[in-house]
């Protein structure tokens, strides 16, 4: 057992000591706030404070977790021992910058709290993140620096271990359109006839028709391929189902038709289910819960794992609307147009809600990279530099025991435009992965 010494204990300091000692090293800690106790503590000890007790282990509070609100940081990015750190505190302290303040900045998610840093579709831009401007978007630093901080407390206390974990991956996979073509209803598949028609696009008019009236299968339609590899490279896979209505952003059958719900259960029956939140709901609490239920009643059995449809959502609005949905896990924790790590860890953490300075049950699973950045890749690097690139990745997050974990969407293995060539570049990328794991 670890004593931790702190001269405040609140929310936020409760957060990400649970978080560093309890989730990620599995080792047990008990905070105080009594001096003598802690100078008397002949076990592991660490002091968080403005000022050491002695010539204890010592790390100097930056000030960030004692306080109760949000302010605008300026935020200085430095070098400890090769990692990128920020709130840089004492260099006589055992560890120079505050880590504790640093990793509940990045847990917390703090920069996306300001209204200057999304987008007008509600979607968190990598541009404005400080990972990404200070170039360690890729590096899973929290992890980082989490293995350090227990590497100098196991040097100066050496009956600490830690658990051993292994590399942990898996998949999304992202269901936003069981078809392209097929049971669009009579509108829209008149629409999209004269809207090609227009653009002169006979081809599309024919593949519609093909696909419309059977004789040809659905570009969308990739489950049979699907579950044949799922079955080759035992993947583990949650699968996120689209209930919403038609609308700018969401392009899916209903779910009313007899023919999705085949879809959804046949897959069902090999992939854990998931619930992607429709681009409408994202900001309707009533029309989630109502996705939800439909949800639900499709698959005959409740549902607690989602992902936001195209990333949206109104930070943290949208998170409140999931755990009162109750749904528990969220796997929107990342970037479509890029690779790395949203948040600075491979790991599920809950989500703290700085508007209530509170932790809430709702756990956020991150992961690193898309189908579509990885196609992007694809045709800028050779195939040996993308290997590199992808060893690279893989090296982080074992380094870290952490979680190496791809968003891939259905409709892609297609191979329409844009996406030929995926499903092999695709194959290719799960042998890397399973060799290297």
């Amino acid at each position: 057992m670890i004593l931790i010494y702190t001269p405040q204990i609140n929310s936020r300091i409760e957060y990400i000591f649970s978080h560093i000692f309890q989730h990620v090293l599995q080792r047990e800690f008990t905070l105080g706030e009594k001096v003598d106790e802690f100078i008397a503590h002949k076990g592991p000890k660490l002091s968080y404070a403005e000022q050491a007790l002695g010539s204890e282990f010592f790390v100097k509070s930056h000030g960030l977790l004692s306080k109760q609100n949000m302010e605008t940081l300026d935020i200085t990015v430095e070098r400890w021992e090769g990692v990128p750190c920020f709130f840089k505190t004492d260099e006589n302290a055992a560890i120079p910058f505050d880590i504790f303040a640093a990793s509940f900045y990045q847990l917390a998610r703090y920069e996306e709290y300001a209204p200057s840093n999304t987008n007008a579709s509600a979607r968190f831009s990598y541009s404005h993140s400080l990972a990404f401007a200070q170039n360690f978007l890729h590096l899973p630093v929290v992890d980082l620096w989490i293995y350090k901080l227990f590497e100098k407390l196991q040097a100066q206390f050496p009956e600490l271990t830690t658990a051993d974990r292994p590399t942990y991956w898996q998949q999304l996979l992202i269901v936003d359109e069981i078809y392209r073509y097929r049971d669009k209803g009579l509108v829209r598949t008149i629409g999209g006839w004269i809207e090609e028609g227009m653009r002169l696009d006979f081809v599309r008019m024919i593949e519609r028709g093909l696909s419309v009236f059977g004789l040809r299968k659905d570009p969308y339609d990739n489950f049979k391929y699907l579950i044949r590899i799922f079955k080759k490279y035992e993947i583990p896979t949650r699968a996120f189902f689209s209930v919403g209505a038609y609308g700018t952003y969401d392009k899916n059958i209903s779910p009313l038709l007899k023919r999705f719900e085949i879809a959804v259960k046949h897959l069902s029956d090999y992939f854990a289910q998931g619930y992607l939140v429709s681009y409408q709901a994202a900001e309707k609490q009533g029309l989630m819960q109502r996705e939800r239920r439909s949800l639900n009643e499709i698959l005959k059995r409740d549902v607690q794992h989602a992902q936001f449809h195209l990333l949206h959502l109104r930070f943290p609005l949208s998170y409140r609307y999931l755990i009162e949905a109750e749904i528990f896990d969220d796997y929107s924790m990342g970037y479509l147009e890029r690779y790395g790590y949203r948040a600075g860890t491979s790991r599920s953490f809950h989500f703290y809600d700085l508007d209530y300075e509170q932790k809430t049950p709702l756990l956020l699973h991150p992961f690193i990279l898309s189908d579509a950045y990885m196609m992007k890749l694809s045709r800028k690097l050779t195939s040996i530099e993308l290997e590199s690139f992808l060893k690279d990745l893989l090296q982080n997050a074992k380094r870290v025991k952490g979680d190496f974990t791809l968003a891939v969407h259905s409709k892609n293995f297609g191979e329409h435009e844009g996406w030929r060539g995926w499903r092999h570049l695709y194959e290719w990328v799960l042998e890397i992965v399973k060799a290297e794991l």
